[in-house]
């Protein structure tokens, strides 16, 4: 089990905890990815707007590292650029020791699909990786990550080419809302526990 801890507030502690309990109640130990697949950055309310107005992937990181707290404080955002590589990482920094395994694969879920939306083809991920291990089968990711997922790495990340780093929002003058009106034809992932 992967376990997180630091000071903030309990709230999305508490949340953690209902994921888990969802996932556990259901017998789908992917609970928290196949709620990812109905968000993007508009479950991040105003601020996610705020994002869809941003011109580059630049611009999207800054407004996130300052103002995701606003959404949800605990969230860690960062990027780091290595050679021909850029890493995003996702952390979670919260106020109590919990599991967060159902939370960080929501989270790291809902920032695919969200640079998915904002930058469509002009940005997509080389690697995945969370620092827990898989809690279904390889494939059962495979069905939401177009790219090679690893587990029990050092870091929740999410990998792309570094020449892609600076693609420009494709959000233009496409109304938000239309994206949202066909999130129930997403069919769920196919797996549960075994």
């Amino acid at each position: 089990m992967r376990w997180c801890c630091a000071a903030t507030t309990s709230t999305y502690a508490r949340f953690a905890q209902v994921l888990s309990l969802a996932a556990a109640e259901s017998g789908n130990p992917l609970f928290g990815l196949q709620l990812s697949r109905y968000h993007d950055y508009l479950v991040l309310g105003p601020f996610g707007l705020l994002l869809a107005q941003a011109d580059s992937f630049a611009e999207v990181l800054k407004l996130t590292q300052n103002y995701v707290h606003l959404h949800a404080q605990g969230i860690q955002l960062s990027c780091i650029e290595q050679g021909e590589t850029l890493e995003v990482r996702y952390a979670l920094a919260l106020s109590e020791r919990v599991d967060c395994r159902q939370l960080l694969e929501l989270g790291l879920g809902v920032v695919h699909r969200s640079l998915n939306s904002l930058f469509d083809s002009a940005w997509r991920p080389s690697r995945l990786s969370f620092q827990h291990a898989a809690q279904a089968p390889q494939e059962c990711y495979a069905e939401f990550f177009p790219c090679e997922v690893c587990f029990a790495q050092p870091h929740n990340a999410r990998w792309s080419s570094a020449a892609s780093s600076n693609p420009t929002c494709s959000t233009g003058s496409r109304a938000p809302t239309a994206r949202r009106r066909t999130w129930w034809r997403r069919s769920p992932l196919s797996c549960s526990r075994s």
